[in-house]
């Protein structure tokens, strides 16, 4: 190997060393729920078992076109629902559709008059680094 093979692959082995270093402070896992529900109810509660009663840092929403004022005579039912369920305010997003689609077991449909929610929940992990 020539000296100049051997300082380029110092060098890279350095830079590699840095962001591996710099990578170690935080990494941030999103650990992703999807439910297509009719009964936004139990399913944020049922949600909540799953997880200590910890609802979840952020949500989409997809609700049926059909399940906003004209099913429920007013605005906001069901984002009402899941903020009692959670016992406070997540940053939410949704929009209304012609249709949904999510989960039923292990396969995923195409729905109507459902509400199908992502539910979002972080989790920071620390890596550590050993010497290499």
């Amino acid at each position: 190997m020539t000296m100049m093979t051997v300082l380029v692959l110092v060098l890279v082995e350095l830079v590699v060393l840095v962001v591996l270093m710099m990578l170690a402070v935080l990494v941030v896992l999103v650990v992703v729920v999807v439910v297509a529900l009719s009964d936004p109810r139990a399913r944020a509660e049922t949600d909540m078992a799953l997880h200590e009663g910890r609802p979840p840092d952020a949500a989409v929403l997809v609700f049926c076109g059909a399940r906003g004022v004209s099913f429920y005579q007013e605005e906001g039912v069901e984002s009402a629902i899941l903020r009692e369920v959670w016992g406070r305010d997540v940053p939410a997003v949704g929009f209304f559709a012609g249709g949904e689609f999510g989960p039923v077991g292990l396969r995923t449909y195409l729905h109507s008059y459902t509400t199908s929610c992502l539910f979002l929940r972080l989790r920071i992990v620390v890596l550590y680094l050993l010497d290499v």
